[in-house]
């Protein structure tokens, strides 16, 4: 028996296997777009666990995957990279784990706006604070995301 679930109150009922196609279709084209492939917080722990740590900090509950969307590079296995979004920017934030080559490894972060401005047709972004690959790093990171949300209060005269 297919069992059946029921998106919204007029929603089109869909079936399991209807669901489970549709997602797996848009995962592979965020995949192509973004040229990583999408990990979940389990396997970044095996491959850079302070970095899984760290991002624990920013989620409710520690729950990571419900807010980044985290990917290995392609091309350079040794590079990931992790998108976390707010209403109105996301922020790309890219890691590279310490090695003999280069041993402070590297983290950066790139803050770029999800809508344009009236007239512009382009996505503004600024570079945000990056070093080596360090608690002190993501930390600055964490500081430029809260900074550059926090909305400027504007007093009545």
């Amino acid at each position: 028996m297919k069992t059946e679930k029921k998106l919204g109150k007029i929603a089109p009922k869909h079936s399991e296997e209807d669901i489970d196609i549709s997602y797996k279709e848009s995962i592979k084209d965020l995949e192509k777009e973004k040229n990583g492939d999408l990990i979940k917080l389990e396997d970044l722990k095996k491959e850079l666990p302070e970095l899984a740590e760290w991002l624990k900090i920013i989620s409710r509950y520690g729950n990571v995957d419900s807010v980044a969307q985290i990917f290995r590079d392609k091309k350079d296995p040794e590079r990931h990279f992790m998108y976390i979004f707010t209403d109105d920017h996301y922020f790309s934030i890219s890691a590279y784990a310490p090695t003999e080559k280069s041993p402070k490894g590297y983290l950066g972060c790139i803050a770029s706006c999800r809508k344009p401005r009236v007239g512009e047709w382009w996505h503004r972004g600024s570079d945000l604070s990056d070093g080596p690959y360090s608690k002190e790093t993501f930390f600055e990171i964490i500081g430029d995301i809260v900074s550059f949300e926090l909305k400027t209060i504007q007093f009545l005269k």
